[in-house]
């Protein structure tokens, strides 16, 4: 997303991000998550850090709208929508394994497949990354995985997507340049941290005839966040626990 004109996403610890789409780098509540279309959170539940409830490096794509969506996206689109893409399943049977390995205790490992048979169509997803991170006591973790199952009858078609993302990482207090130039491993906050859970379902009906089409995607989120945050430990440090239950369903007729 840094290639993108006005769109920059500046990388925090562990697998946090902050967003600017045509907006100055903040924590604000001025983009839309989405996921095949599907907000991946509700509204009122924003968290700048919401890219790390998807599993972006087995993405088939990513979208993303700079400006206001508010008239087709909803109120959350503020300042622009991001759009992750689930890859569809391949046309014939597949399976890509893939490992990485890199300082400061760094591992990925991905794997995907899947295969079609007549009018179905199924991929899975598996994305475990880890690290010890450069800073003292620090490490992140994550799980991820996806399944998603495509059907086309005529002139009806469903996709379904189920994923989940477990992400534990430690919260790390920035240093200030003398600090960082005597001992930049330092971590000033041992004991702040970000617990994820975040589990959803949906699936998209479309049916077309002619010019028109009608398409209804009921869905259901689970999203817990517990944490520490690190510029907390200055007042008060105590545990937040958040936690959202959500259903909903997007429909559109053309």
């Amino acid at each position: 997303v840094q290639r993108i004109p006005g769109v920059h996403v500046s990388q925090l610890s562990g697998e946090g991000h902050s967003t600017a789409i045509r907006q100055p780098i903040s924590t604000k509540p001025l983009y839309l998550y989405l996921e095949d279309g599907v907000p991946t959170r509700s509204t009122g539940f924003f968290n700048h850090n919401a890219l790390y409830e998807v599993n972006l490096p087995q993405a088939g794509g990513l979208e993303v709208l700079k400006g206001p969506g508010t008239a087709l996206y909803g109120s959350d689109a503020i300042g622009g929508v991001v759009n992750a893409l689930t890859r569809p399943a391949p046309t014939t049977p597949t399976m890509d394994l893939s490992a990485e390995v890199g300082t400061y205790g760094y591992r990925r490992f991905l794997g995907t497949g899947g295969f079609r048979a007549g009018n179905n169509g199924v991929r899975m997803d598996l994305n475990l990354t880890s690290a010890d991170g450069f800073k003292e006591d620090a490490p992140y973790d994550r799980r991820s995985g996806t399944i998603r199952h495509e059907f086309i009858n005529g002139s009806i078609a469903t996709h379904t997507v189920l994923t989940a993302t477990r992400v534990d990482q430690r919260d790390v207090f920035p240093l200030d340049g003398s600090a960082f130039e005597s001992q930049p491993d330092l971590n000033r906050s041992p004991i702040a941290f970000r617990d994820v859970d975040a589990l959803r379902w949906s699936t998209a009906i479309e049916h077309e005839e002619g010019k028109s089409l009608i398409s209804v995607t009921p869905f259901a989120r689970h999203n817990v966040l517990k944490l520490i945050p690190n510029w907390q430990l200055t007042f008060n440090p105590e545990i937040w626990d958040t936690r959202n239950n959500s259903v909903g369903a997007l429909v559109k007729c053309t």
